[in-house]
């Protein structure tokens, strides 16, 4: 009687294998796919000019936020010493 329960195991275990092994195949298949296909999407500029259009022959974009952020860091300066005093 065990070895006929073992067989039958044996036999069924047999025949689910190679479509286990198929469908872990198909499934990474798949995920690999998904994975090759994803793409990201260009990003709009984030730092446009603040009054409209630059001129050609202006300072660079880096040159601009250096003077913009000294600016900012002087009148929080002057804000934060007028609001201690």
């Amino acid at each position: 009687m065990t070895d006929i329960l073992k067989q039958s195991v044996i036999e069924n275990e047999a025949r689910t294998a190679p479509s286990l092994a198929a469908s872990l195949k198909e499934t990474a298949r798949l995920r690999r796919g998904f994975i090759n296909d994803w793409r990201v999407e260009p990003q709009s500029n984030d730092r446009p000019p603040v009054f409209g259009v630059v001129a050609p022959g202006t300072a660079a974009p880096a040159a601009r936020r250096s003077t913009a952020r000294r600016q900012h860091q002087q009148m929080f300066k002057a804000w934060s010493q007028d609001r201690h005093e």
